[in-house]
């Protein structure tokens, strides 16, 4: 039940409109109020966001991905930016984020704006694949893309900490092409989540070659997030 009252006095006593959110919620998935009554969403990290659509994906970032040993040294790779959820964090640590999104560039390059990272974040607009074309669905967006391989995307600017979450198309990357990346932030789809078919071998290396941490995800989909460390 909610406590009106409380809520009411938390709010009284708050600095800011933002401050009461993050009071009230330490979720950051959480938003009480309309997207469209927000200039931008400031979360714990600092990172802000214009209100779009695609809003809630960046505040579900914080949840999944694991970013905490990220180093000041790091040239980051990001696959899935989506509108920079994880991308504009990670450029407020790691020397340098390769975005690479396709369907929301537009959207990504206002956030980047906003946080004044132009100079720390290249957007490539592009998805993960084989480097053929491909029609891509997401949400209410279609559109026919280019894709570009993972050592494709690694030889632009190098990577030490990769972060992939795009939609299945994990599965066109070469289990070679991972070596020398100490940090992996991975999320697995299988069955109807995934737009290419499994590869079992990119999995049986990975837990070859690096200490994984799995955790399955919530609301019964077919996939898993796996937190992949140097051995």
């Amino acid at each position: 039940m909610v406590d009106i009252k409380t809520i009411i006095r938390d709010f009284m006593r708050a600095r800011s409109l933002q401050e009461f959110i993050n009071m009230r919620y330490k979720d950051e998935t959480k938003l009480i109020l309309d997207r469209h009554d927000l200039g931008a969403i400031v979360t714990k990290s600092g990172a802000m966001f214009h209100p779009t659509q695609m809003i809630n994906n960046a505040l579900h970032i914080s949840r999944e991905i694991d970013m905490s040993d990220i180093r000041p040294t790091d040239i980051v790779v990001d696959i899935g930016a989506c509108i920079g959820g994880f991308a504009i964090p990670a450029a407020m640590i790691a020397r340098h984020v390769y975005a690479v999104e396709p369907l929301y560039t537009d959207e990504l390059q206002k956030n980047i704006v906003l946080n004044s990272l132009e100079n720390k974040i290249t957007v490539i607009e592009a998805g993960l694949g084989f480097g053929d074309a491909l029609t891509v669905t997401y949400g209410t967006r279609k559109k026919n893309i280019k894709t570009m391989t993972l050592r494709e995307l690694i030889d632009i600017g190098g990577c030490n900490f990769l972060k992939c979450d795009c939609e299945g198309a994990e599965w066109a990357i070469y289990p070679e092409d991972l070596k020398g990346v100490r940090r992996i932030e991975l999320e697995i789809h299988r069955g109807r989540q995934s737009i290419l078919p499994e590869n079992p071998d990119l999995l049986t290396w990975i837990e070859s070659n690096y200490k994984v941490r799995k955790i399955e995800k919530e609301g019964g989909d077919d996939g898993a997030y796996w937190h992949c460390f140097e051995q």
